[in-house]
């Protein structure tokens, strides 16, 4: 079973921001310039919506899989794998987490799996996630 990443309004925000920065850029570099050349305004505006498309691109391709025995955490290119048994608690998280965020929205789940290494994800329908979780492994702490 797969379960999207949930999108909240601070990423779309920070699209919005992002490509109005673009927008805003570009015009402000072109009329500051002594000659009038789109090359320098383009290429902000360029760089500017290529990071838009990279961030839509992230929040598309961010899901989370089980499989028989794992499960399989992908964030566009990076990805991972944690064993159902391996997994020793999941509690609440916010977006203040410093460590693997594989999320796409500031309230997610901070799964600690082996030896206290962990991860922060936000599936979409959290509460159906965790007890798909629990029926994995039951021994997993919920708090």
């Amino acid at each position: 079973m797969v379960f999207k990443s949930r999108i909240d309004w601070t990423y779309k925000l920070s699209l919005s921001l992002i490509f109005l920065l673009g927008i805003i850029g570009a015009i402000g570099i072109y009329f500051d310039q002594k000659q009038t050349t789109f090359i320098p305004s383009l290429s902000f505006f360029s760089f500017m919506f290529v990071l838009n498309l990279l961030m839509y691109v992230l929040a598309k391709k961010t899901d989370y899989t089980f499989t028989e025995d794992m499960l399989k955490c992908r964030s566009w290119i990076f990805r991972k794998n944690i064993k159902y048994s391996a997994i020793i608690k999941i509690e609440p998280g916010t977006a203040f987490y410093a460590g693997w965020k594989l999320a796409t929205a500031r309230n997610g789940i901070i799964i600690t799996y082996k030896d206290y290494n962990d991860v922060y994800i936000s599936p979409e329908r959290q509460e159906e996630f965790i007890s798909l979780l629990l029926e994995k492994n039951e021994s997993i702490h919920v708090k």
